[in-house]
């Protein structure tokens, strides 16, 4: 009897080996192919930066181990992809979200993430907007239980391996609109640097053309309010020079966005452009002293 016994507890637990290994196999089977960690896409990368298809919006995600990054949530509507995006990833628990103003097509989804996520840290702009979309965010904050943060220029956020610094807006600037809030971050990794302009404006441009002009040249730019004119000026994006430029745009937007504008200006620098609209998802692979698009 006794013999009996173990053998049904052999037997059991090799079944649920076998379940488990089915499921793991599956899992990785579902996910996109450059996500796989064996597909040599990013199997070298130690830190890999997600721009996320969420039509006319932002939202990246940086995947930095156990400290991982949300920069915007996308609009409301696209919030369904974005979760099953990052549960693809594996995502539970994101360290620090970074929501860069309150406008819709960045904070739509963000109560979706921090009801959905253990999220640890929300990072935003001092500034107040009487939507439901801001309401329903500072809701589940308060639910959650994330700590809020407001910030302006002149912070720092160490991140694991990660620094992030804020270049705008100046602590004491109050725009009539919420574009000229975004918080503009330069997010660094040994010796990459990727700037992430929200929707700021010229004026936040020249703002930090005047106080952090050392701080500007970054090898990876997400440009600013969806390749609209009213940023990226010249003197900015030359500043910056980038040596990749990514526009988080919708496909056929009412907007016009991006506009030829900036299309003609970034083309003048830059040989690629690189665009969700056309080209989806873009993931881009990085280590300490380089980075590579995986495509």
């Amino acid at each position: 009897m006794q013999t009996n016994s173990k053998q049904k507890i052999i037997t059991m637990a090799v079944l649920v080996f076998i379940v488990i290994l089915a499921l793991a196999v599956y899992v990785i089977l579902e996910m996109p192919e450059d996500m796989r960690l064996g597909s040599g896409v990013l199997s070298d990368a130690e830190v890999a930066i997600h721009i996320i298809d969420v039509g006319q919006g932002d939202a990246a995600f940086i995947d930095n181990g156990d400290k991982d990054i949300l920069i915007d949530a996308g609009p409301g509507d696209s919030a369904p992809a974005l979760l099953e995006y990052l549960d693809a990833l594996g995502v539970y628990e994101i360290e620090y979200a970074f929501f860069s103003h309150p406008h819709e097509d960045h904070i739509g989804g963000a109560d979706d993430i921090i009801n959905h996520y253990k999220v640890e840290n929300v990072v935003m702009p001092d500034y107040y907007e009487n939507t439901a979309c801001y309401r329903k965010l500072m809701e589940a904050v308060d639910y959650e239980g994330s700590d809020l943060i407001y910030s302006c220029s002149g912070d720092k956020f160490v991140i694991g391996d990660i620094t992030v610094e804020i270049l705008s807006p100046g602590p004491r600037y109050k725009p009539e609109d919420a574009n000229g809030v975004s918080l503009v971050m330069k997010v660094s990794y040994g010796e990459v640097d990727a700037l992430f302009t929200g929707d700021a404006e010229v004026e936040n441009e020249e703002f930090i053309l005047r106080n952090y002009p050392d701080k500007l040249d970054c090898e990876i730019l997400k440009v600013g309010h969806h390749g609209s004119s009213t940023s990226s000026s010249e003197e900015f994006v030359y500043a910056v020079s980038p040596e990749v430029v990514v526009i988080s745009v919708g496909e056929d937007n009412t907007y016009g966005h991006p506009h030829v504008e900036t299309l003609a200006l970034l083309n003048s620098h830059l040989d690629k452009i690189y665009r969700t609209d056309r080209d989806g998802d873009i993931v881009i692979g990085i280590t300490k002293d380089k980075y590579w698009i995986a495509e």
